[in-house]
């Protein structure tokens, strides 16, 4: 501590012994470097961290316990134009109807999106660990996107290996969402009247998932970063699609919370394969 200022000072002590033609120790060399100032900059670089760190999960917590109060409103403004859809109503009025529940519906999804991965980042995210059913989870999946494939004539197989265990260990409503997204964007980025496939095997302690397309591919560059949050491919043919690049990013997280591995392979206009391993037991 400086006696007149009273400011405490670090110092930094480098010793080194005096040796004698004998190799006695005869006394100690010692040099001192002030280094206060140094300290000074290290601390106020810890504070800034821990206040950013601070701020960023206050957001986080903020998006994650919004959940419900978001979502809420959405799906009964999404509810109240289906029932409005079910009206008589003229030509113009059923089109502004439908507009307004393809926006909701539209609106709804990127809310999903931001408040999982909000909830995943800030570590609110709880995964359960019990049994479930891999092929009601992957049917639930096919449910939900059979009606964008038959828009656009597209076929959804899937085929599961009989050494695939009925049930593995795990979150049943996060599985089926890994398949949602995985298949959703199977269709989104298919060509028309072409077949999008799902496969499961087994590979010794793992399940193996195969999500196939034939759609518009995705360039090496864009693979690279294809899991990372908000990206979004410069492809024109890709970027008409709707999306906030949240969807594989949120999958990569569940999937790596499941103890598990993803993958992507692709050819630009061929098609590309996703591969999903999770632990089998």
């Amino acid at each position: 501590v400086d006696r007149e200022t009273g400011t405490v000072q670090y110092f930094e002590l480098v010793k080194v012994a005096m040796r004698d033609e004998a190799g006695h120790c005869t006394g100690l060399l010692g040099i001192a470097r002030d280094i206060t100032a140094r300290k000074r900059v290290e601390a106020e670089l810890i504070a800034a961290r821990d206040a950013a760190d601070a701020g960023n999960r206050a957001k986080a917590d903020f998006l994650a316990n919004m959940s419900h109060e978001i979502r809420t409103p959405m799906n009964a403004v999404i509810g109240m134009s289906d029932l409005l859809l079910q009206t008589p109503l003229t030509a113009q009025q059923q089109e502004f109807a439908e507009i307004i529940r393809t926006s909701g519906e539209t609106l709804l999804a990127l809310i999903n999106g931001i408040l999982d991965f909000s909830r995943i980042e800030s570590g609110h995210l709880e995964l359960e660990c019990l049994p479930m059913d891999l092929v009601q989870c992957l049917e639930g999946a096919l449910d939900v996107n059979c009606g964008g494939a038959r828009d656009k004539g597209l076929d959804l197989l899937y085929w599961i290996d009989d050494a695939v265990p009925r049930t593995i260990l795990g979150d049943a409503t996060r599985l089926r969402q890994i398949f949602v997204n995985l298949i959703s964007n199977a269709v989104k980025y298919s060509r028309e009247d072409t077949t999008v496939t799902i496969t499961m095997r087994r590979e010794g302690d793992e399940v193996v998932i195969v999500c196939a397309d034939q759609g518009i591919g995705i360039s090496e560059d864009d693979q690279a970063q294809l899991f990372t949050e908000f990206f979004r491919s410069a492809d024109p043919l890709a970027r008409i699609q709707p999306g906030t690049g949240l969807g594989l990013a949120i999958v990569g997280r569940i999937v790596e919370r499941h103890h598990g591995s993803i993958r992507v392979e692709s050819t630009l206009g061929v098609g590309s394969t996703f591969t999903v391993r999770l632990p089998a037991a």
